[in-house]
């Protein structure tokens, strides 16, 4: 028997040791059952989340022109999508609402849906939700339009899209098309966004956060408003409203031509008021309410409870031709007033009622009409409004009978403190309308020149009289 040298003897245990590493590394791992802690060396199972294509729920060569009804088939399709992606056909889809039920189509888990520019829900019936979600966290919706039978709804109080509860909501670039009560609803959510968004020819609300925590409405379109006539005939419309909603953001949105208010920052009938939200960045353009005017304004802060400090921020909006007021504050206190420019209002520009502690600083008003009521202003004071502070506005009223002063303190509430307007020039005025108050400090002052000049007499271009001399 030949016998094995020691170096033969170490190169066999060696490979036998590399074949033996070999096989434990290359052996197919286990992994934990559910409910069980990992094993030594395993690793999770990673779950793969359904990516469903809706056009695959619908019948073989489906119809593409929006008649033919497809709502249970596309309710599968959602439904098979929970907790993962739907992706909706680039084509008009009919949907119809459900026997016993306020709406056609029905989320009730995390999911993402998502479209194409040719991506269409339609109904044709009204009075209904399109799509409802209800109670779910973690929904996207992203890039669809939704389309209902449009004109002008009675006593409706619901969107086309509806979301009711959950958390981490967030709809981006939907369009709602042709509601006869809201466009776009969120309700009883914390965490949403809307962006991006188009509602287009809404009856009601273009866009509506109701009783909602922590949001954000942005960049998003809204225009031509049809308006909504209430169960007592009235007749209302906003085209983005927050109601009782704490810590919302509205900014960068194009809120243009409609019936009723550009944006309504209020108290929903529960009673609760805003509390820390904010209107800035605005463009609001043509919303008048010329058959119910006392709620017709570019952007209205309206509590009906008792006032309450609401801490609400109004800052760098263009508020143009909307009707009674530009900007009006009614019940809310600690609100702030900021760097807004207001232009051609039917009444008063910027109005403050019943409120405490607004704050009206660096605001550019323009063009305020009181011909047809009188008593206006560009800025204006009635109903017990207090402490109200206004400082460095530019207020210049439009030249008509009666005359509109640039500040009109008809409150009797006390301690308001309107500073009058005040600039810089080598002359007096010799053009543009001014208050009673107002002070032109000279820009060129030399030994012996006036100081300055304060209008004695409001007018075209008023009274200006000298006030000190330099000595």
């Amino acid at each position: 028997m030949q016998h094995l040298s020691p170096t033969r003897i170490v190169l066999v245990i060696a490979s036998t040791v590399v074949l033996v590493l070999a096989a434990v590394v290359l052996a197919p791992q286990k992994t934990a059952s559910k409910g069980s802690a990992l094993l030594p060396g395993a690793t999770a199972r990673v779950p793969i989340l359904p990516f469903v294509n809706a056009l695959d729920w619908l019948p073989r060569n489906p119809v593409r022109d929006g008649s033919v009804d497809y709502t249970a088939s596309l309710q599968s399709a959602i439904d098979a999508a929970a907790g993962g992606t739907l992706v909706l056909p680039d084509f008009p889809v009919l949907v119809t609402k459900r026997p016993g039920v306020g709406h056609c189509l029905l989320v009730r888990t995390p999911i993402e849906i998502r479209g194409s520019p040719s991506s269409r829900i339609i109904e044709s019936v009204g009075a209904c939700q399109i799509l409802r979600v209800e109670n779910a966290s973690g929904v996207r919706l992203v890039g669809f339009t939704l389309r209902g039978r449009g004109g002008q709804g009675v006593g409706l109080a619901h969107g086309i899209l509806q979301v009711f509860g959950g958390e981490d909501i967030a709809i981006e670039d939907v369009t709602a098309l042709d509601s006869d009560a809201d466009g776009i609803v969120i309700a009883d959510a914390k965490r949403v966004s809307i962006r991006g968004c188009r509602s287009i020819r809404s009856s009601k609300s273009g866009l509506y956060l109701s009783r909602c925590v922590g949001g954000i409405v942005a960049d998003n379109i809204v225009e031509d408003g049809v308006g909504h006539r209430t169960g007592q005939g009235s007749i209302v419309g906003t085209g983005i409203q927050i109601s009782s909603s704490t810590d919302v953001t509205c900014t960068g949105n194009v809120v243009r031509n409609g019936v009723g208010i550009g944006i309504l920052l209020d108290a929903n009938s529960t009673g609760v008021a805003p509390t820390g939200c904010s209107i800035v960045g605005n463009r609001v353009f043509g919303w008048r309410n010329t058959l119910n005017p006392d709620v017709s304004s570019g952007i209205r802060l309206q509590n009906s409870a008792a006032v309450t400090k609401t801490r609400s921020l109004v800052a760098a909006n263009t508020v143009e031709r909307c009707g009674t007021h530009g900007i009006y504050v009614e019940n809310q206190d600690g609100v702030s007033v900021l760097g807004n420019t207001v232009i051609g209002s039917d009444r008063s520009s910027i109005c403050i009622s019943t409120s405490n502690g607004v704050h009206v600083l660096s605001n550019v008003v323009l063009e305020t009409d009181a011909s047809g009521s009188g008593s206006q202003s560009g800025l204006h004071l009635i109903n017990g409004a207090a402490g109200v502070v206004a400082q460095g506005n530019r207020i210049e009223a439009r030249a008509t009978s009666p005359y509109a002063p640039s500040a009109y303190d008809q409150s009797s509430g006390g301690g308001n403190s309107i500073e009058p307007q005040q600039r810089r020039a080598r002359t007096p005025p010799a053009t543009g309308l001014w208050s009673r108050g107002d002070t032109v400090w000279n820009s060129e002052p030399w030994p012996g020149a006036p100081i300055g000049w304060v209008c004695t007499s409001a007018g075209t271009p008023g009274v200006w009289d000298v006030f000190g001399r330099i000595e």
